[in-house]
């Protein structure tokens, strides 16, 4: 499994977990009979794996009986809820890869979206691209490669395709934000799951030129 250039490894079975002991909640288990012996002892915990929203752009898993590997993409993360700086899930033992949209993993149910009876609502979501690649060797850093190249042509040809932009549901509420500050704004980003925000961050100097 791999979802940044520093996070990569070999990783548990579900089965690993059934068999494995539960520990203070559900999600964190010690392996104590693993089919990968190297594994033994350590614990599984998906949130170990968890990223802020801002730099969750690629991750997946890449197979080892055939050198193929799977990848969730996503280019933008403004349609999520919480702001750049929230953390959310994206891949974990399963194997399994998410693309979340709505989340109240270390926020709570706050960041929910609320309508009033009666209150026409819509949001468009994504994109996702989900990217399949494979070689005839048995190298995984070279897929990841591969992965984060699309990833970054993906993000350089437009966030958002041409067809989300002609779509008259698509609306935009812009939003600046000094990500310097965001303590003191965060509940600009709790309370604000129902539309679409563009952020960005910024220095001294930056500010200076706005």
């Amino acid at each position: 499994m791999a979802i940044s250039d520093d996070m990569q490894r070999m990783m548990p079975t579900d089965e690993d977990r059934s068999d494995g002991q539960v520990l203070d909640y559900r999600e964190a288990v010690r392996l104590t009979h693993p089919s990968n012996p190297k594994l033994k002892g350590e614990v599984d915990d998906k949130y170990q794996y968890s990223f802020e929203n801002k730099d969750i752009k690629v991750h997946g898993w890449v197979c080892n009986t055939r050198h193929v590997g799977f990848w969730v993409i996503t280019p933008s993360f403004e349609d999520r809820n919480g702001g750049p700086m929230k953390q959310d899930l994206t891949s974990h033992a399963g194997p399994t890869s998410l693309a979340v949209f709505f989340s109240g993993h270390y926020a709570g149910p706050e960041l929910g979206v609320t309508i009033k009876k009666g209150e026409p609502w819509k949001k468009v979501f994504g994109p996702v691209f989900f990217y399949l690649n494979s070689d005839s060797g048995g190298n995984h850093p070279t897929l990841w490669e591969d992965a984060k190249r699309q990833c970054g042509l993906r993000t350089k040809h437009g966030l958002k395709p041409k067809a989300y932009q002609r779509n008259d549901l698509y609306s935009i509420i812009v939003i600046f934000i000094i990500v310097s500050y965001y303590a003191a704004i965060r509940r600009v980003f709790s309370y604000s799951s129902s539309c679409e925000k563009f952020y960005s961050d910024s220095d001294q100097q930056r500010l200076q030129n706005a």
